[in-house]
């Protein structure tokens, strides 16, 4: 029976060490060939020694049957069991120490690998490297931040302009020194569009260019750089070329719209380009407020939605198809005659303006002159209209206003030229009449005494014929009637 439990015992700790080997060997590095074979080799020996263990045990170790008879036997087999026990148990201890030492070992060598020890150190190593580089780039980039003055200061140069870019309203200013060498005069503005990437702080104009490639595989004209992947250019075009212009993008300018360049109308970036000297220009970008711009926001020309010129009206290029357009002006009356009194036609008021892309600008119309409809004579009214690019359009028309022709007033105006000339006609036959009537007053006169000498001879005969008869007296008075 303890011959049993020993090889019990024994093959419980062959396995044991079998699977202390088996995991040593996973652990082991591939780096590591030579302790690979170490472990396998003591493994084989630690085989090899249970083998031999297992020889010296006595066939006897079988089971065997159990019975009344062989019990003589069976002590004696005992006796013989414990005195070959002695040396039995001594070679199992020793096999199991040296496993024991071998596992230990191999625990040991597992539990810190040669190979990965390395590899732990060098990535350690790493580790170290990339934290002292990132720590000195961090020192380095906080000395470039150092060395750069704040955005309210300017460092001494001796270039002409100062380029201040304006975060708060989007608005480029060039300024240029003043007598004391300070840059106070203010001699272009420009419409741009940063975004919130845009750097802030004192830089100095770097590399310029013609073309440069942009995000998106865009590009952009008449570049200037700024600091690091920023730059001044023009709206991002589709393709190399000045007539592939983002509609869109162009349309946006004015606002913060971009990914941290400054973008510039094309005719601005061609300002820069060939006015600020590169390697020397001092350029100011931060939020300096509202009213930081002492010339103002500038407009800029539109361009439409479904327009067939992607090009930048701005634009130098001689081959650029908005040079052939200009603003212009519609709903112009012509010439007309009023009359005296009546009201100045609506017309007069509804002239439209647009610019040179056709964009309505009826607001930026301005009329000159006036009507006076109550008093007779030419006025003339004049139409003007400038768009952002400087370009002009103007037209005039003429307005009569004349006296009524009513036919009372021709009536009237006529009879006051006819009454003179009748009231002298009639004053002077009056006056020629009145002789007349005097020159008969006398003769009226004169006559009076014949009248009343007929009438004292009709008196007397009267009275002679009363003396005759009535027939006679009526007679003679017939008569002398008849005389009167």
């Amino acid at each position: 029976m303890k011959r049993r439990h020993l090889l019990s015992w024994l093959m419980t700790i062959v396995m044991l060490a079998g699977v202390l080997g088996s995991g040593c060997l996973w652990r082991q590095s591939a780096s590591e060939p030579e302790q690979s074979n170490v472990s396998m080799v003591s493994q084989a020996e630690s085989h090899e020694e249970a083998s031999t263990d297992e020889s010296m045990l006595p066939e006897e170790s079988l089971p065997a049957e159990e019975s009344s008879e062989q019990s003589a036997e069976e002590s004696a087999a005992e006796s013989s069991v414990t005195e070959d026990s002695g040396p039995a148990e001594e070679s199992l201890e020793t096999s199991e120490s040296s496993l024991i030492e071998e596992s230990s070992g191999e625990e040991s060598s597992s539990s810190v690998p040669s190979g990965e020890s390395h590899s732990d150190s060098g990535e350690s190593s790493r580790e170290e490297s990339r934290t002292e580089s990132r720590s000195e780039s961090r020192v380095e980039s906080s000395r470039e931040e150092s060395s750069k003055p704040e955005s309210g200061s300017l460092p001494q140069s001796d270039t002409r302009y100062l380029v201040r870019v304006n975060k708060s309203t989007n608005v480029v200013t060039i300024f240029e020194k003043d007598g004391n060498g300070n840059y106070t005069i203010p001699v272009r503005a420009m419409i741009c569009s940063t975004g919130p990437a845009t750097p802030e702080g004192v830089y100095t104009m770097s590399y310029q260019a013609r073309w440069n490639g942009l995000i998106h595989d865009q590009w952009g004209q008449y570049v200037s750089h700024i600091i690091g992947d920023y730059l001044f250019h023009t709206v991002p075009t589709h393709w190399k070329g000045e007539d592939g212009v983002d509609v869109a993008e162009y349309n946006k300018l004015g606002t913060s719209c971009s990914a941290g360049c400054v973008r510039l109308l094309t005719g601005d970036a061609y300002w820069m380009y060939n006015n600020c000297t590169a390697y020397s220009t001092l350029i100011q970008i931060g939020f300096f407020g509202a009213d930081a711009d002492p010339l103002g926001k500038p407009s800029f020309v539109r361009l439409p939605a479904n327009t067939t010129y992607n090009w930048d009206p701005t634009d130098p290029a001689p081959t650029n198809p908005w040079n052939k357009c200009k603003p212009h002006l519609e709903n112009i009356p012509e010439d007309f005659v009023m009359t005296q009194g009546d009201a100045v036609p609506a017309s007069l008021s509804q002239v439209r303006g647009y610019d040179t892309c056709g964009n309505d600008i009826t607001s930026s119309v301005k009329i000159n002159g006036s009507v006076n409809p109550y008093q007779p004579g030419v006025y003339t009214i004049t139409y003007s209209v400038m768009d952002a690019l400087g370009r002009s359009a103007s037209g005039s028309v003429n307005v009569t206003v004349e006296a009524p022709p009513q036919e009372s007033s021709a009536e009237e105006s006529s009879g006051e030229e006819s009454v003179p000339e009748d009231s002298g006609t009639e004053e002077s036959s009056v006056e020629e009449s009145v002789p007349e009537e005097s020159s008969k007053e006398p003769e009226h006169e004169e006559s009076t005494p014949e009248e009343t000498s007929i009438e004292e001879s009709s008196q007397e005969t009267s009275a002679e014929e009363q003396g005759s008869g009535r027939t006679e007296a009526s007679g003679t008075s017939s008569e002398a009637s008849a005389q009167e």
